[in-house]
């Protein structure tokens, strides 16, 4: 499998497990990933997921300085120079539970 295959199917697992598009609010779905994309590769995804929304919460913010939109868009370009295979789906799946999380 390329790297493009494996960041295609991580994007989609990102976007199915906090739920854009589909919840009111992001979510941790991990019965998603595996009702899409099979009990075995969920179980291969969800801990790179996990990280991922970690990695996202823990992006440092100065907000002194930033407002939550603002903090959104650093946090994007932060993640994306970071992980630069995620689609802009997943990222934006990901923005969105770091808002959420910040309100």
């Amino acid at each position: 499998m390329s790297p493009s295959e494996v960041d295609q199917e991580l994007s989609r697992a990102v976007v199915l497990y906090i739920g854009l598009g589909r919840a009111s609010w992001p979510q941790s779905d991990g019965a998603s990933v595996a009702r899409e994309l099979g009990a075995d590769r969920a179980a291969s995804l969800l801990p790179e997921i996990q990280a991922l929304c970690r990695e996202i919460g823990s992006v440092a913010v100065d907000w002194s300085v930033h407002t939550l939109d603002s903090a959104g868009h650093m946090a994007r370009s932060e993640i994306q120079r970071r992980h630069p295979g995620l689609s802009e789906p997943a990222l934006d799946a990901l923005v969105w539970r770091f808002a959420y999380d910040w309100k």
